[in-house]
């Protein structure tokens, strides 16, 4: 089971949080004894959205070259 768990942020998709998610989705998919993977969030929110300050404060080029785009 995958737990988003930052509920100060209702789980907001920033940069550092997506690249959890996808290390924890390559260990998932190689690791045999792991069938499906259920994502689920806290008590609060499963994931509120996107961490809109983050990609204000970011240029068209920094959004492509970042690795919130690289890991998806």
């Amino acid at each position: 089971m995958l737990r988003l768990n930052m509920p100060e942020q209702r789980n907001t998709l920033s940069t550092p949080l997506m690249v959890e998610i996808a290390r924890a989705l390559t260990a998932a998919e190689t690791d045999p004894a792991v069938r499906p993977v259920v994502t689920t969030g806290n008590l609060k929110a499963f994931a509120a959205r996107a961490e809109i300050d983050e990609l204000a404060q970011s240029t068209s080029d920094d959004r492509i070259e970042s690795s919130r785009y690289l890991t998806w």
